[in-house]
């Protein structure tokens, strides 16, 4: 029984020692500070590839408030790629959403935390808005300051 503990603990040992994830996100968490209802509401992260081989992303689940858009698909080795989200809370306040991102190059999703406060809620019309292509470039804030 001591030998299959001690097989099994070296077996996980090595799997997380060797199973590094080759992608970085430029951010995991985004603050998009007080927010009018007219306030450009998206941020770009950037996902690197840091590996030896291609990356796939395969899905981003989130929640029904938020809209997103990624450049490509397949991260090429030394190539980012940009995942646009943006933000439609149903309702004025404090808002917080968690972005689940699925690459192939480990098992669990990446989390990336979105949240800010909407001071005002647009009465009439839609509030939801379609996420800004990518020729739009995000006003005020850098999209990629960030505190650690």
């Amino acid at each position: 029984m001591s030998m299959r503990l001690l097989l099994f603990f070296c077996f996980t040992l090595s799997i997380s020692f060797f199973g590094n994830a080759q992608v970085s996100f430029s951010t995991v968490k985004y603050d998009f500070g007080e927010l009018s209802s007219i306030s450009p509401r998206y941020v770009d992260v950037t996902v690197t590839n840091n590996g030896a081989k291609d990356v796939l992303i395969f899905s981003v689940r989130k929640p029904r408030e938020v809209t997103s858009i990624v450049s490509k698909k397949r991260v090429l080795i030394g190539s980012p790629s940009v995942i646009r989200f943006q933000v439609n809370p149903a309702k004025k306040g404090l808002f917080s959403y968690d972005v689940e991102v699925f690459t192939n190059d480990k098992n669990e999703a990446t989390i990336i935390k979105l949240k800010g406060n909407l001071l005002e809620f647009k009465q009439g019309g839609s509030h939801v808005i379609a996420c800004p292509s990518f020729s739009d470039k995000p006003s005020g804030r850098n999209p990629n300051d960030f505190d650690l």
